[in-house]
């Protein structure tokens, strides 16, 4: 389960019930429970919807939230103008 940082009647228009309900928690935020259990696209999708978020469970969602985005702060670049040291190509996986 994900919390928005937003009003329920301001993120549902964008969920598509086959993804997941959305179901308010007090009137500047929502619960998000996924339709098919948790997975990583669920995780991304959710951050797309561009709002605040916390992870409230599964423990393997929010220690995937926690991974996802320690590699994205990683993929930003650095002062010298290159991305981090863990981040690789497509061609680095060939």
């Amino acid at each position: 389960r994900i919390r928005v940082h937003a009003p329920a009647a301001q993120v549902a228009p964008h969920v598509p019930p086959r993804q997941a309900t959305v179901t308010p928690d007090g009137p500047d935020a929502c619960v998000l429970t996924s339709a098919g259990g948790w997975t990583r696209q669920f995780l991304v999708w959710a951050a797309l919807l561009d709002h605040e978020l916390t992870v409230l469970d599964p423990p393997e969602l929010v220690a995937e939230a926690r991974a996802v985005g320690d590699r994205l702060v990683r993929a930003q670049p650095t002062s010298s103008g290159s991305a981090g040291s863990a981040v690789h190509s497509a061609s680095d996986a060939s």
